[in-house]
Parts: C-alpha cells; structure tokens; sequence
C-alpha cells in the first residue's frame, strides 16, 4: 500500500545519520550548555557578591548614621526647641536652668504677702508660712528627658527614636509652664493658730473691789467676745491661693457675743440702799472690843451676784488670837461672859440693813429673850456652833457693806442697786402676845453664906413677835409684808438659898448675871 510505504519511507528518513558532523554538533551543544550553566553560575555568584557587598556598604552608611545621631544626641543641654516659661532652654544645661529659676522663685517669694485680717488683728504670712514654692524642678527634669528617654529598648531603635523627637522639635517647639505651689497643710496650721490667739471669751463687767470709805465699786468693764471658725478662714485663704492670688488681704468679722452690761452702766446702777443704826450705851470695853472688832472685819465686804452673805464665815470664829474677849452671852437662858460676847449687836444691825435693801432673807433667829439694843422683833443672834445670820444677794448687781462702830453708835451701810424711785423701806414689829413664867425655881446650896439668896438665872416672861417690811412711795406706804415672826420663850427665874430656914417671900442677895448685856 504506497501510503503505508510513504510513512515508513518518511519515518526512515527522520532517523539522523550517525555521521561525524552530528557528533561535533552535539558536542558544541553540550559545551554552550556548559558555559551557559558556568556563566548562570557566575552570574549568580557575582550577584550574590554584590548584594553582599551592598548590604555591607548599606549597613556602613547606617552605621555611620547611627554614629552621627548618636553624636548629635551626646550633649549636657537641652536640645533646640525646649522652652519652659519666657525661657529658651537650649544649649543650658539642667543645673544651669535650674539656678535661673531657683533665683526667680526667690524673687517671686518675696512677693508673697498674704494678710488675714480678723476685726481690727492681723496676721501676715510670708512665703516660708505657705510653704511658698514651684514645680520648676520637675518641670525642667521632665524638658531635659525629651530626647533623652525612648520606650524602645534595642539601641539603633532606641538612637532613631530619640533623633526623632530631637528633629520634631524643629517643626513643634516645646513650650513648657511652671505653677506656683504651697503647702496647704502648713498653710491651715498656722491660721488655725492665728486664730485661736484671736478668740475671745466674752466676759461680764465684773466688780472686784469696795470701798467703805467712798461707799463705790471697783469695776472691770465687760469684755466682748469674738469667736471665729478657723476652718472658715483657712478655706478663704486657700482660695486665694487656688486661685494664684498671692497678694490678697483676707478680710473676716468675727461674731460678737455680749454679755451684761458696761461697768459704767453697772456704776449708774448702784447707790445706797438700807442703813440701820443701834447703840450701846452701857460702858464695858470688852463689849466694846467686840463690836469694834467685828465691824472691822466686816467693813468693806463684797458680795456678788447670787452670793449668801453670813456672819458666821465673814467675821470668823470669835477667838482671843483674833482681837476678841470675854463679854456677856446668853447661853441657854442665863447671861455668862464668853469670847466675842456682844457681836449679835451686829449681826442685828446688819440684818436691819440688809432687809431695808430689800434683799433675800436665809437665816435668821431671835435671841432667847428681846434685847436693849433694839425693839422687839427686829433682832438677830448667831453663835458660832449654833444659829447664823444669812441673806442672799437676790440681784444681779455686787452688793457692799460699810460697818462701823463709833461709840455708841453702830452703823451698818448696804450699797447696791437701786430701788424703784421714791421708793423705801423701812421695818416695824409688833408685840403680838405675852407668855406667862413659872414661879422661880428655889435651890438649896450650903455653899453659900446663911440666908444668902443668889439669882442664878433671871426670870424673863415669854413673848411673841412680828416683823414687818413696809414699802414705801413718796411716803405713802404702798404695802407691808411679814418679815419674819419671833418667839421668845419663858424663862423660869433660879435662885439658891443658903442653908438658913426658908423666909417667906425671900429676896435675892445677888445675881449672877449682874453687869452683864446682850
């Protein structure tokens, strides 16, 4: 079949002749591959050659950048750029900023002046009282950082970053600004203590002296208190300061507290009120002593407001070591001698004088029988075991007492305040009823000389008393109120008898008592 013929015909002739034209063909194939790998292999060996050499001359030129930034950041001073306040920080060291403002802060701190003014006190506190100062120091130190602190840890990083903020500050300038401080806590203690030499107690006129012979009081005036809250004034304060205010007057009123009156409103008050007047007659200088001696120590007493005036503990125990003597006493009904014997003729003329003041009575007790000195009703014993004298000072003004003795005359003067105008008092007492005695009481006594009688205890009948106040108006009488009522009880007479038969209707000889007052 000539088309399979032609096929294999074709096919024979694609098979190529083994001749040695082939072979060199060949070989120079072979041989151009070779050199064609050698040369790609070179050329690759070059490269890499190169490439290496480009990282080493990448990696000198970084490095040598590197080097110039790090001696660009290698410098003591603030880099350009850096201002804190009006000043230009660069090519100043930190220590040499720090002197510019240490001496501006000393400037700016004599500048302080604070004035806290409480009324008509004041109080300046200087720059060292506020604990004056300013943040310049950290300021400075956080300035002096820029370019100096990175977060990056690897040091090229580091170096890149810290040149970076050095050459941002080319375009952005920092402008940094100090505040002034100060020490609140020191500020507060010493207004506090400003303060409490400011507070005042508020005090009433107090009356601290009398004087008999004038018949006037000495008197302090009142003192008006001021009180102010230091925390008020410590808040003010720190708000002036808050606010920069370092030159500021504080100005503050205190709240003013009054009590009672002036001294000299006291003074118009005042005057004589009550004077009572007795007498003793009789001589007996022992007597005598004692009222003197009594009126002198109760002469120029002062009794203030609510004070209970009595005899007992103004005057004293009546004793010989303190000026006093043997005179007549009554002691249970029978009249003996005994130190300070006569003084209730003072205690009676102080009581008048005090009840004709109008005054509070507290204690008063007649005698065992009425006495000479005085009517009966208006007297008043004491003993100095037994019953007082006592009247309270019911005003709200001192009370004085004047007390002197002149013989005869005993004079007793209450100063205080006054009474209505026109108005006074006076006392009266009535007789309201008689107590009849028992007979004597007879007593043998062989002691004494036949028919011998001594009265040992005189008979006194007994009585009863009212006092009266009556008040008195352009001397009308307005009204009358009791005192105080009186019982005088019945004293049984005592003799004894010497040892004679008994004569009827037998009559004393002597008595004990004779010579004796009270």
């Amino acid at each position: 079949m000539p088309l399979v013929h032609q096929d294999h015909e074709q096919q024979r002739s694609d098979v190529p002749d083994p001749s040695p034209s082939h072979f060199w063909f060949a070989l120079s194939l072979s041989i151009l591959g070779v050199l064609l790998l050698g040369g790609t292999i070179f050329a690759i060996l070059t490269y890499q050659a190169g490439v290496r050499e480009a990282i080493r001359v990448s990696e000198s030129i970084a490095y040598e950048d590197y080097l110039q930034k790090k001696a660009a950041l290698d410098i003591d001073t603030f880099y350009p750029g850096i201002a804190v306040d009006d000043l230009d920080l660069s090519g100043l060291t930190l220590e040499q900023a720090k002197v510019h403002f240490q001496n501006r802060l000393q400037d700016r701190a004599q500048s302080v002046a604070l004035t806290v003014r409480i009324d008509d006190q004041e109080f300046a506190l200087d720059a060292a009282d506020i604990g004056f100062t300013d943040n310049s120091a950290a300021v400075l130190e956080h300035a002096y950082q820029i370019g100096r602190t990175s977060e990056w840890t690897e040091e090229r990083a580091r170096i890149d970053d810290l040149y970076r903020q050095v050459l941002q500050l080319k375009t952005q300038p920092l402008h940094l600004e100090t505040a002034m401080t100060y020490d609140s806590a020191r500020t507060a203690d010493q207004i506090t203590a400003f303060v409490e030499t400011v507070q005042v107690t508020a005090q009433a006129a107090a009356t601290t002296k009398f004087d008999p012979v004038t018949g006037t009081f000495t008197i302090s005036d009142r003192i008006i208190g001021r009180k102010t809250d230091p925390v008020e004034v410590v808040a003010k304060v720190l708000e002036h300061l808050h606010r920069g205010h370092f030159q500021a007057v504080i100005a503050i009123e205190s709240d003013k507290e009054i009590i009672g009156l002036t001294a000299a409103e006291i003074e118009a008050e005042l005057g004589l009120l009550g004077s009572a007047t007795t007498y003793a007659y009789k001589v007996d200088p022992p007597r005598d002593n004692n009222l003197a001696r009594a009126s002198e120590i109760m002469n120029g007493t002062l009794l203030q407001p609510g004070d209970v005036f009595s005899f007992n503990e103004v005057v004293g125990k009546r004793t010989a070591e303190r000026g006093f003597m043997e005179a007549g006493v009554i002691t249970d009904g029978t009249l003996v001698k005994d130190l300070g014997g006569g003084v209730c003729q003072v205690t009676t003329t102080v009581m008048q004088a005090a009840m004709m003041s109008d005054y509070e009575l507290v204690e008063r007790a007649p005698h065992s029988w009425p006495s000479s000195y005085t009517t009966i009703g208006l007297d008043a014993t004491v003993d100095w075991n037994g019953p007082d004298f006592k009247f309270r000072n019911d005003s709200e003004f001192p009370v004085g007492i004047v007390a002197i003795y002149d013989k005869p005359k005993l004079t007793v003067k209450i100063y205080g305040r006054k009474l209505e105008d026109d108005l006074t008092i006076s006392l009266r007492a009535t007789r309201d009823e008689t107590i009849p005695v028992e007979k004597p009481l007879y007593r043998p006594n062989d002691s004494l000389a036949p028919g011998q009688v001594v009265e040992i205890r005189a008979e006194h009948i007994g009585q009863r008393a009212t006092a009266y106040k009556v008040y008195k108006k352009d001397g009308a009488i307005v009204r009358e109120e009791v005192l105080f009522k009186s019982y005088y009880r019945p004293i049984q007479g005592i003799f004894e008898l010497g040892p004679t038969p008994q004569i009827a209707n037998p009559q004393p000889a002597s008595s004990a008592a004779a010579g004796l007052t009270d």
